[in-house]
């Protein structure tokens, strides 16, 4: 699925764990525009055009299987000061399929409990609920970004043990700068509902 970014950023999520995010769409378009979350297609409600859900929550961006934000300061600063790597990387694609050849890596592992204190966009997709059980689970994370510093890629690799609703998941997200586009609010028609959910959330939260 790719959604447009305000600010001249592109995202490209890649989940291979959990139910894919085109199920959850149901094959509508969605995009992210002013602060709001614009929806269109059969499944958020009759008729045609856009819809809007409201307001774009800041956990909106982790909508799946990524569980990482690296648009939210805290997540960065807590994601640097554990990193137990932290040195330059190989080459790597952008979500336009660019070739950025200097990147910088940081990858470590951390638990469910430390992201969820560290992290607001984790908190507030989990509703500000954790399981305490849940808070165990370990996951190993890395953020290869660019020369000025911004991720181009985000992976979140976690696996859990008999006992737990989701066995775990692999998330990859490619992130383009200095993109010329222009994203408008579209033209709604009224608001729109959200039938799916999501299988993190449904599970851990």
């Amino acid at each position: 699925m790719r959604s447009a970014v305000p600010g001249g950023g592109r995202r490209q999520r890649r989940p291979t764990g959990g139910r894919p995010g085109q199920d959850r769409i149901g094959g509508a378009p969605d995009t992210h525009g002013q602060g709001r979350y614009y929806v269109s297609g059969p499944a958020y409600g009759s008729g045609t055009g856009w819809r809007t859900l409201g307001k774009t929550p800041g956990g909106a961006a982790l909508y799946g299987d990524q569980i990482i934000d690296p648009f939210d300061i805290g997540t960065l600063k807590f994601l640097v000061r554990t990193a137990t790597i932290n040195r330059a990387g190989p080459a790597h694609y952008d979500a336009d399929g660019r070739r950025v050849n200097k990147t910088w890596a940081y990858r470590g592992t951390a638990t469910f409990a430390a992201l969820f204190r560290a992290s607001k966009p984790f908190r507030d997709m989990l509703g500000g609920r954790l399981d305490p059980q849940v808070g165990k689970i370990s996951f190993m994370w890395g953020v290869h970004t660019n020369h000025t510093g911004v991720p181009v890629t985000v992976i979140t690799v976690w696996r859990t043990g008999d006992g737990y609703r989701l066995r775990g998941a692999t998330a990859a997200t490619r992130y383009s700068w200095d993109v010329k586009a222009s994203i408008l609010a579209p033209a709604v028609t009224g608001p729109g509902r959200d039938p799916y959910s999501d299988d993190l959330v449904d599970a851990y939260r």
